[in-house]
């Protein structure tokens, strides 16, 4: 529906006020439930407000308070969940979801922002159950694209030794990955492929990344390292995956071996300081396999 779409781009507008946007989702969702809009053109108006929705400014803790007033990310907040409350109050979830799955997986496949990111896999966590609905094939596309997606939120919202603005950071950090979460709750085998592909990462050429999101995460090894022990610890500190990792010992142990080989293929190029935190990242992971039951490790 051509003026449905043109709706949609004004909706895309930033100087549009955030109670008008909102006010033509109510108007275009009561249109919809009153059967004036085909769901396949209701579903394209929601996928493209939160896959095109610019949230500015991109970084999430802008140094320049001014930046800060003017964000519009609580906006963008607020339209994620407006859309997923229409979307799950119009029918029958597993038909929405196979409608949606591939939609969503190709605009994931287009390396969205952060926000858009988190927007798409919430619709996703939404629609899906558990075990999950996705087909295999989306599951091997989404291990690929959560590598990438965890690391770049560590990257965006790195850690901090300050009491005040760690807890903050950690808060926002947990934002970002819950529906990752939910979608590990629900897979298995979802969780096994994207901790293989963190495995193979580390050793992966410095130049070349071919791993799935990976917009703004660094690229270097040392950073790379440091990110994936960050995102083990927070998978980790979710009491729902305690046990769960604890079955996944050996990709584990697969990262643990390949920052070890970092270290030692690259120990000559290392300073003093990077070899001190491919150790810290190191010791993290491996004090956490400690606490798991010793007939897993077996």
């Amino acid at each position: 529906m051509l003026l449905l779409k043109s709706i949609a781009f004004c909706c895309l507008c930033h100087e549009l006020d955030s109670s008008v946007l909102f006010r033509i989702i109510e108007v275009l969702h009561s249109a919809y439930e009153a059967g004036h809009i085909q769901i396949a053109d209701h579903i394209s108006f929601f996928i493209t407000l939160v896959s095109r929705l610019k949230v500015c400014p991109e970084n999430i803790f802008p140094p320049n308070d001014s930046d800060a007033t003017i964000s519009n990310r609580g906006t963008f907040k607020l339209l994620t969940c407006m859309v997923c409350s229409c979307l799950s109050q119009m029918g029958d979830n597993s038909l929405l979801f196979l409608i949606l799955e591939r939609v969503i997986m190709e605009q994931l496949s287009q390396k969205p922002l952060l926000d858009n990111a988190y927007a798409m896999l919430r619709i996703l966590v939404v629609l899906d159950a558990k075990p999950t609905r996705l087909s295999e094939k989306s599951i091997v596309t989404l291990s690929n694209f959560l590598t990438g997606y965890l690391l770049d939120v560590v990257h965006c919202i790195p850690e901090d030794d300050d009491n005040s603005v760690g807890s903050i950071r950690r808060h926002a950090q947990r934002y970002y990955f819950v529906p990752c979460f939910f979608l590990f709750d629900r897979s298995l085998k979802l969780l096994t492929l994207t901790l293989n592909m963190m495995g193979s990462l580390i050793t992966e050429s410095t130049s070349s990344p071919s791993h799935g999101y990976c917009n703004r995460c660094a690229t270097d090894h040392l950073s790379r390292i440091n990110a994936i022990a960050s995102v083990l610890l927070s998978v980790h500190k979710e009491p729902k995956f305690q046990h769960v990792l604890s079955l996944l010992r050996t990709e584990i142990d697969c990262i643990l071996q390949g920052i070890s080989s970092v270290k030692t293929s690259e120990g000559s190029n290392l300073t003093t300081g990077e070899r001190h935190r491919i150790q810290y990242a190191f010791d993290r992971i491996e004090t956490t396999t400690r606490s798991f039951p010793q007939q897993m490790g077996m």
